[in-house]
Parts: structure tokens; sequence; C-alpha cells
């Protein structure tokens, strides 16, 4: 260029730089410099910042025209310029931040600070939080662009922003806005408070806040389930503030902390319905549940489509909770009225009545009822039904269908049963008894009766009645409407007629309903009739019976448990029970041991079968039978009967224990002697068999008598004798009175007896037995002596079996009896079991029976073994209210008699808590159980 001097312009974007007088009139070059200058913007903590230099406009907020830029930069830009006023731009998200008038002219670099702030959003507890910084809109509740975030943080999150105004969005299950934060002093900070405020304390260490445990709020449902909201870990003060929707409005919420001690455990708080501060407190060891079970409940009256009265009605129900009750509200609603609801009047034992008003519902209208039951976990469970509004139109209608007008009653007690019924339901049924005491004033009592399906049952005790004399029942039915209508009956109390169920306790394994109505049906004296001449065959409910248990029989495979089985099932279901009672008697009389070695299954069936064909039949035919039983004859070591060494064991029991008895007249010479009888008497093919080889054929006097008959005929001469002795004759008589009479048999009945066994032997006779049971069951001796026997575990259990009408299922029942000491077919000695009480009364035989039958009641329908639906039972039965119950019980069990005591303890089991009428099925069943465990436990169940 020419020398001389010159003005420069320069241009940078839209900044134009003058520098004037520039003197090149030199001869070398002419320079100029320090007209730039470096720009530093500070904004540390900060990514992805646009900055703008621009033009100064002079104007507070605003600016003129780019000059330079530089994008997404980090902590700071650097810029080089003229030496200039400027503004700046900076841009971050959807934010701009203006600074005006940045002084760049003086020769120092210029550099521009305190741009920023750190905004500090805290949320103590919580994890995995969303936090926005946005632009603030300057609307409540409203937000603009995002300007910076931070995903995914826990108990707080720090963002670095221009010193502005913020509108703050954090998210976490539940979103929280902040409005107009402001951050213009280079610090800010806000803090989710949330609405529930949660401290987790650890109980065990003086109660100091659990750090770093994670939180999970749920919302905690009326139907039991659980809804997850948020999730936290607590801050290092133990702290989580959870934002609730709706707490404090009518939710519930629920925290749970799992594994806080590092054993694998869930911790669940109480409920949480208030907004605010919450401690939760834990200790290791706690135990801290949580009810998830909805109550049940109940509507019990009206029952659903029953008419109900347009003036006003009450409902009545029940509830049960597992754990604790709260209140039961019922819900009207009728299409023509509004919607009512009514608190319940709740009861401690869950039962709840609720009266609806008549403004509540509407003539004609199909009205539903919903009852809610809450329980203290606030839990509900509802339960609807719909019934029909009606006017009340009618009388109740009484009838009695047990008895009619002057029918006889036992003085003992009896159940007066009927119907009742009502077109808009009974509330009430009452009944006053009245009687002549003995002294011949009048004595009543009124009675509160139980009904249900229309029916009720009414038990009149032996304190209300005397012998000889009338008793007057006069019943009272009431419906809702106040209307009243009466019933009454006169019967004739006389003496109580024992000889029928006298005979039932001794002829049978126990007395059954059906038994009972087929005894009143024919009298005593047919039903003994009945079973002095059984039918020779099996009746059908025991053939099957026995294919239902047994299944295919074959003898030959029989197994001691199906031996068992066998026995156990013509107790439980014979019709021929007189026949059954005999058969084990003469099994018991000539016991053998199923273990002795030798012996087989198959002898004891076949030897059990003989007793049971001739039971009732001639004794010299029995005595043979089991003299010749494979059974016997190992038993008792026949089998190695030989002439060169006899063996005495049969020959001794024989005389001891099958015949003459112990004082019967017979001398050790007479056992030696007996025994050569016997020799070759042996087992062949499963049958006996008699050795000639064996055998002595040798003459041998026993008893003063001479036995000389060839072979086998010599043993059975000896048998023969022995049938009809004298001293026989009072044996088997003394047994005979002890089973069925006392267990000190009266002399003069044994006298008897002994000279009519003799003499039917002479004649031998085929019914010798049953003429000779007959005598026995038709005596004075025999009448006398009611109830005064203990039951034999057999007796027992089968007795208990037959009451409950339960079906044999398996080997449970022959397990009891071998615990309570009767195995049968293993009786250790050849004696057979005991008939006397002492030795089945011991405490542990007691304490055996009662846990049985207290199991067996409670045994399940899975359980595999005898099973008892007890509400199907009663049911079956015709009994479905609490005095018919325990009635129709204390005259199947105990011939009504039965305390006065065990009587109301028995009435209280079934109305203990939810009156039984108003129980759920399943409460009706448990009631149930117990009470026959209960009643079964009774000294007077021991009893025949």
């Amino acid at each position: 260029m020419f020398p001389g001097i010159y003005d420069l312009r320069l241009r940078k974007g839209s900044a134009e730089f003058v520098v004037d007088g520039v003197d090149c009139s030199g001869a070398g070059d002419c320079i100029v410099d320090g007209i730039t200058r470096t720009l530093t913007v500070n904004f540390p903590g900060m990514a992805s910042v646009h900055t703008n230099v621009r033009v100064s406009d002079g104007v507070a907020g605003s600016y003129g025209d780019s000059v330079t830029y530089a994008n997404y930069q980090t902590d700071q830009a650097v810029f080089t310029v003229f030496p200039q006023i400027y503004d700046l731009r900076l841009r971050k998200g959807s934010t701009e931040f203006v600074v005006d008038g940045v002084n760049c002219v003086s020769t120092a670099p210029c550099s521009v600070d305190e741009l920023t702030a750190t905004l500090t959003v805290g949320f103590p507890g919580l994890t995995g939080v969303h936090t926005e910084a946005r632009v603030a809109d300057g609307v409540a509740e409203s937000y603009g662009g995002v300007v910076t975030y931070a995903n995914y943080q826990t108990h707080q999150a720090e963002l670095v922003v221009f010193r502005q105004i913020y509108d703050v969005r954090v998210r976490h299950a539940v979103t929280t806005l902040f409005d107009d934060v402001s951050c213009l002093s280079g610090s800010c900070s806000v803090m989710i408070q949330g609405n529930a405020q949660v401290t987790l304390i650890d109980g065990d260490f003086a109660d100091t806040p659990l750090a770093g445990r994670a939180l999970t709020a749920y919302e905690k449902r009326s139907d039991g389930k659980l809804i997850t909201v948020q999730s936290g870990l607590t801050s290092p003060e133990g702290s989580v503030h959870f934002t609730l929707p709706e707490l404090g409005a009518g939710k519930i919420y629920v925290l749970k902390t799992y594994n806080p001690y590092g054993n694998g455990k869930s911790y669940y708080s109480p409920l949480i319905t208030q907004q605010g501060p919450f401690s939760f407190r834990i200790t290791r060891d706690g135990n801290y549940p949580l009810d998830l079970i909805p109550p049940a409940v109940v509507i019990t009256t009206p029952v659903a489509g029953a008419p109900v009265l347009v003036n006003g009605f009450t409902v009545t129900g029940t509830a049960s909770d597992n754990n604790e009750l709260e209140s039961v509200r019922l819900l009207v609603q009728d299409p023509g009225k509004p919607v009512g609801q009514i608190v319940a009047s709740l009861a401690g034992n869950g039962v709840w009545s609720a009266a609806v008003d008549a403004s509540m519902v509407t003539l004609g209208a199909n009205t539903v009822l919903t009852a809610i039951a809450t329980d203290r976990a606030q839990n509900q469970g509802s339960t609807s039904i719909s019934v029909t509004v009606v006017e009340d139109t009618q009388l109740p209608t009484l009838t009695i269908t047990s008895h009619q007008p002057g029918d006889q009653v036992p003085v003992s007690g009896f159940v007066l049963q009927g119907t009742v019924s009502d077109d808009t339901g009974v509330v009430s049924l009452s009944a006053v008894i009245t009687g002549d005491a003995p002294n011949g004033t009048v004595m009543s009592r009124t009675v509160d009766m139980a009904f249900a399906g229309g029916q009720w049952a009414l038990g009149v005790l032996r304190s209300d009645m005397t012998e000889n004399t009338q008793v007057s029942i006069l019943l009272t039915a009431s419906d809702g409407a106040g209307k009243s209508a009466t019933l009454e009956i006169a019967l004739n109390v006389v003496a109580v007629e024992l000889s029928g169920r006298h005979l039932i306790s001794r002829i049978t394994f126990g007395a059954t309903p059906a038994l009972l109505a087929h005894l009143a049906a024919v009298g005593p004296e047919a039903f003994l009739d009945e079973q002095l001449n059984p039918m020779p065959e099996d009746d059908p409910q025991l053939l099957a019976a026995l294919a239902t248990v047994l299944g295919t029989f074959d003898p030959q495979e029989l197994t001691k448990e199906d031996l068992k089985l066998w026995e156990v099932l013509h107790k439980r279901y014979s019709a021929y029970q007189l026949r059954e009672v005999m058969a084990w008697f003469w099994e018991n009389h000539f016991s053998t041991n199923l273990n002795k070695s030798g012996n087989k299954t198959l002898y004891e069936w076949q030897e059990n079968q003989a007793f049971r064909q001739h039971a009732l039949g001639n004794f010299e035919q029995l005595l043979l039978a089991s003299a010749q039983s494979p059974a016997m004859l190992y038993y008792l070591d026949s089998f190695r009967n030989n002439r060169e060494d006899a063996n005495e064991n049969y020959a001794r029991e024989v005389l001891e224990l099958h015949t003459l008895g112990v004082d019967g007249g017979y001398t050790p010479a007479d056992i030696e002697a007996a025994a050569e009888l016997f020799t070759g008497w042996h087992v062949l093919s499963d049958a006996f068999f008699f050795d000639a080889d064996a055998h002595n054929p040798a003459s041998q006097l026993v008893l003063g008598q001479v036995f000389s008959a060839p072979g086998v005929a010599k043993g059975e001469e000896l048998l023969s004798y022995l049938a009809r002795h004298a001293s026989t004759a009072q044996f088997i008589c003394t047994k005979l009175v002890r089973l069925f009479v006392a267990e000190e048999p009266q002399p003069e009945l044994v006298n008897r007896c002994a000279i009519s066994f003799q003499a039917l032997a002479e004649q031998q006779a085929d019914d010798q037995i049953k003429r000779v049971v007959e005598e026995i069951l038709t005596s004075q001796e025999f009448v006398d002596n009611y109830r005064n026997k203990v039951k034999t575990p057999l007796e027992f259990v089968t007795g208990v079996l037959r009451a409950l009408e339960m079906e044999v299922t398996g080997a449970d029942i022959p397990d009891a009896l071998d615990a309570m000491g009767m195995a049968l077919f293993e009786h250790p000695s050849p004696d057979g079991f005991s008939e006397m009480s002492e030795d089945w009364m011991d405490s542990e035989q007691l304490k055996q029976r009662i846990q049985w039958v207290n199991t067996l009641v409670r045994n399940s329908a899975d359980s595999g073994r005898s099973y008892l639906d007890p509400v199907g039972y009663f049911n079956s039965n015709g009994y479905t209210t609490v005095e018919g119950i325990v009635a129709f019980l204390s005259d199947l069990l105990f011939a009504d008699d039965i305390t006065l005591t065990e009587l109301v303890t028995a009435l209280e089991i079934l109305n203990q808590g939810v009156p039984y009428e108003s129980d759920s099925a399943q409460g009706k069943e448990v009631k149930l159980r117990r009470l026959l465990g209960t009643l079964l436990s009774y000294p007077g169940a021991q009893y025949q």
C-alpha cells in the first residue's frame, strides 16, 4: 500500500471495530497490535451450553446481532473478540440467559463469572427419581420446556443452572411440581416433603434410624389386595418421603421393608391413614404380619327371596374374621328410595342386627340388602340378598309333628318337634312347659326356642315332669308385625320303659338311629325274637360294606388287617347283632393267637366263621369246631401231640378254660389222660387231620369215665362228655350272665341257666345256646341291671361307629383297638379278653378312648380314615336346631341318662360365640365335631 496514514475498519460477524490514524508513512512495515481480547465465559458444572457473543444494544435483557459463538461447551466457553462492549446470549435446553454490557475494552482479558447456580432437589429415601429444571412459565401447576435433568437419582439431585427462576418437575410414581424456584442468588433448593414422612427405626438399638433399607409403600384395598405405589431406600437419617395419592381422604396405605436385618424376613407397618410424619419401628425378631383376609359376613334373616314388612324389619346375621372385626354396615337399595346405610349393632360373638326403617323401602319393591363387614385391618367382606317388600296379612302357622295330644312320654325326657311358618317370617318362638310337681303344685318354665328352615325342636327335661301326671306345652310364635299364634298340647307322663334300650345295650354293639326307630315300631319282645332267630345268610348292608372295604374276597389271601376289618365290619353293619355278640363271645372264649408259629389268618377266619355259624346253636358243636380248628391245633400245640410225647396244652385248657372251669373238679391225672385222647389230632392241607400213627389207641380214664372208642372218636367222645357236664353248664352260664347281666353273676340266675344248659345239652338241642340266652335276657335279673357294665374297647369303638352311622374305611379302627389294648385275634394268653370293668377303666385306657374319639370326629374327608359329615348326619336324621340335636344325642348315646350339667355343657358348645342356627356351615361343622367329641368323652358313654 502507499505510504500514508490510514484508518482501519474491522468486522467480525455483526461487530465493527475502527482503528484511527495508523501511520504507514515510514519506510518499513506498519503493524497494528493489541486490537483483540480474550473473552472467557465460565459456567462450571454445565454441559451442552450454547454461547453467543452479540453486539451490545445498550438495552437491558436485550442484545444486538451475533458476533461469534461456541456450541455444546462444557464448564466454559473462550472467545477472541475486539476490545468492545458486548452482550452475551447463553442457551441451555429451552432456556435463554442474557448478560448485558460485558466490557472487553481494557487491555486485560475479560471474563464473565457467577452465571450459574446449584439447584438441589431433595427427596429423602426415594430412589430412581427423575428431576427436571423447566422454564418457568408463570402459571401455577404448569411449566415450560426442559432446561436440564437428572434421572434415576437417590435421595437428592443436584442440577447446575443459570441464575434464573425455574419450574422444577420431580417424577417418582407420582409427579411433584415446584413453581417459580428462584436461583438468582447462586444457590437454590427444594425438598419433596411428600405427605408421609416415614422414618424406619431400629427398636433393637435405642430406636436409632435404619439407613439404606428398602421401603415400599402399597395402597391397601378393602378386598385385601396390595397395589404398589412408591418405593425408596432410607436416607442416612432413615427417612423416605412418600407422596401417597388421596392419603387422608379415604385411601389406606401400608409399608413393607424386606430383609432389613439380612434375615430374609418381611416387616409390615401399621396402616397409614393420615398425612404427616410416620415412624415405622421394627425389631429383628418381632412379628409384623399383614392381615389381607377379608372378614366373612352372612345375612341370616331374612333369607334370599323372602318377603319383608313394608313398615320396617330387622336384618340379622353373623360376621367373623381371622383377627378382629371392627364394624358391620347394611346398605338398603330400594329402587324407589335413596340408598340407605345403617351401622349394625355388633355383639362380641359376631352376631349383628340392623333395623330397616319403613322410610327406606317401598311396598312391592325388590330391595337389595348388602351387609359389609370391616375388620381392624380395614379389609372388607360383603354379601347381598334380594327381598320383596310386602304387607303382613297372616298369623304364624304352628304344627307339632312328633306327638299327638294324649300320647305317652317317658319321664326321663323327650323331644317335641314340629314346624313353624309365616308369610313375612317368624321372629320368635317360645314355649311354656307346665307340669305337676310331686307335692301337687304347678311348675312352669318359659323357653326361648331356636328354629331353622321352618323346623323346631324342644327338649323337655326330666325336671319338667312327674311320673303319672300330665305335662302341657304351650307354644307361641310371633312375626315381625307383632302377630302371634299359639298351639298347646298335653301329654301323659309315664315311667321309663327301659327293657328295649337295655336289650340294645347288651345284645347289640350299639344303638343306631334306625335301630331305635325299629325298636319303637316293633317293641322289645318282637325285637328280641328277631335277634334270637337271625337269617342264616348275611344282610345286604353288611355284604355291601365287606365288598367296599375288602373287595373281592379270598380267604387264602387275607392279611392280618383284613381279618380285623372283617370282624369290625360285622359288628358295625350286621342286622343280626345278637349273633355277632355271641360270635365274639365264642371267639374270645376259645381264644387263639394269630401270631403263634404255624397259625394263619385263613385258620382264624375259618374258626371265626364257625363260631358265627354256631353262635346260637349247640355248645358241643362249638367245642368240636374249636378243638378241630387249625387255629386251635397250632395255638395249643395239638399239631405236635403224639403217642411218643403227648403234649398237654390243649387238654389243660379245654378243661380249665373251655368247659369245666378252674374249679370244675379235674385233676392233673385227668389232664394227662385227656392229652393221650387227643394224640394224632394234627393239621394237613389247611384242615383237621387225624393221624392214626401218632395216636395212642389205649383206653383212658378221665373224670372217672373210661374212654375207649377207636381213633378220633375217643377224643370226640370226651368233648361230648365235657359239653354235657354240670361243671361246664355252671362255667359257661357264669360267663354268659357276666356278659349280659352283671360282672358279679347272681347265683340263682346262673343255676337256672345251668339247669337249662345241661338239659338241652343232653337233648343235643340245635338251639341250645339260643334258648339259654333267651332265658337270661327275659329274667328279672337282666331287667334289674341297667347300664351297670363298662364297655370293652370293641363295644365302645363299634358303638360310636354305629351311633354316628360312620363308614369304616380302613385300618384306623383296628389300630385304635390295638392302642386300647384289644388287638383282635392277638390276645397273648388263652383266657381271652376280660369282661370286667376294672380291666378296662384305668387312666391310660380312658385316655386312649378320649383321644381316639376326639380324633375320629375331627377326621377330614381326605384323611383316609373313618369320616363323619356332622351337618349331613344331623340333617339326615331331621335335627337342625340346638335343642333337637342335643336331645337326639342324649337319647341315642345315653338313653337320656345324662346329668343336667352335662346337658347344659352340650347346649353351650353349640351356642358359644355365634349361635348355632346363625352360624356358617363351617362354623356349624366345627361346633358339632366338638360337641360329639365332648359327649363321647363323658363317663356315661363308657357304660352299657
